[in-house]
């Protein structure tokens, strides 16, 4: 099976979906980056110090809300980056 994208590069929409298509992995890839650093900070703290729970809490909401806008967009993460 195969799948074809077609874009004419002479038309600025279809540019933009071009982009948009061959930099998608990238895009996937700087969420992920995100998604992990916010992790990190939250199990290791701030270069090995503990953080506030306020800190904490900060981080732990910025996390779920940005899983939430992947999800509420079809994004799985796992299933484009593996």
């Amino acid at each position: 099976m195969e799948g074809i994208l077609k874009f004419n590069l002479d038309d600025g929409e279809d540019q933009s979906a071009h982009l948009r298509c061959v930099k998608s992995l990238g895009m996937a890839l700087a969420l992920w980056d995100m998604d992990q650093y916010l992790r990190n900070k939250m199990k290791y703290g701030n270069n090995g110090a503990e953080l506030s729970d306020d800190v904490y809490k900060a981080l732990e909401d910025a996390r779920e809300e940005l899983r939430e806008f992947m999800s509420s967009r079809g994004i799985d993460l796992d299933e484009l980056v593996n």
